[in-house]
């Protein structure tokens, strides 16, 4: 699918969800409801840094036209998309859920839906790229385009969310749950490992690491506090 056609369907995708959320807007949380000050200072900094980052290439940007000549990034309009629009996208869904969740049953609602959603993803990676292309990068980069031209995104897009779906079911493994409830999340977490194996992104590979060590000293840093109760 050409580049150009998915990124007008993701910006109309995009835009139905903007539209939904003006129309319940008055079921949502009220406008002076407090964001917690390290989840505002996190998006301040997204923010910023994707905002610098995209001025400073549209700036420059006759001096970067030369590698994406062949794709629709070399204009102006393509540029703004892809390094503008589409990481402030990222984060639309995030605050639609945060304004809209207002009670436990809303927001198992959404973990399940997130989990199916990712569930299904790690199935198009595993059907597209078997366990043999782990060994055979020629296997792996013919059939790499096969995930982005079936989901609309890019391999390590895929790894990306295979890291936060990896991460937030290990964390269900620490509730007090019967046996077969852990085996289940335990399957599903082996699933999104080995997605995000199969894809083969260094990016991917240290979101996982930075992911892992940022959870382990959350937990750390609880236990002692709770050490000195």
């Amino acid at each position: 699918r050409d580049h150009r056609d998915l990124h007008s369907y993701t910006t109309r995708r995009s835009s139905d969800l903007v539209l939904m959320f003006i129309l319940q807007r008055p079921k949502l949380r009220p406008v002076g409801a407090s964001l917690p000050a390290a989840a505002a200072a996190l998006f301040a900094l997204y923010a910023a840094t994707i905002v610098i980052a995209y001025l400073q290439g549209a700036i420059d940007l006759d001096s970067i036209r030369g590698p994406l000549a062949s794709s629709n990034l070399a204009s102006f309009q393509g540029f703004t998309i892809e390094f503008l629009i589409n990481p402030f996208k990222t984060i639309l869904p995030a605050i639609l859920l945060y304004l809209g969740v207002r009670t436990k049953k809303d927001l198992w609602m959404v973990l399940a839906a997130l989990g199916v959603m990712a569930l299904l993803l790690a199935f198009v990676v595993l059907r597209n790229l078997p366990l043999g292309t782990l060994f055979d990068q020629a296997a792996y980069m013919s059939r790499r385009h096969r995930i982005q031209n079936q989901t609309g995104l890019h391999a390590n897009d895929v790894a990306l969310i295979m890291v936060q779906a990896c991460w937030a079911a290990a964390l269900f493994l620490r509730l007090r749950r019967p046996l077969l409830f852990k085996a289940s999340i335990a399957a599903l977490v082996a699933i999104f490992l080995l997605a995000l194996g199969l894809c083969q992104s260094r990016a991917g590979f240290l979101a996982f690491v930075v992911t892992g060590l940022v959870f382990g000293i959350a937990t750390w840093r609880k236990q002692i506090g709770r050490a000195h109760v």
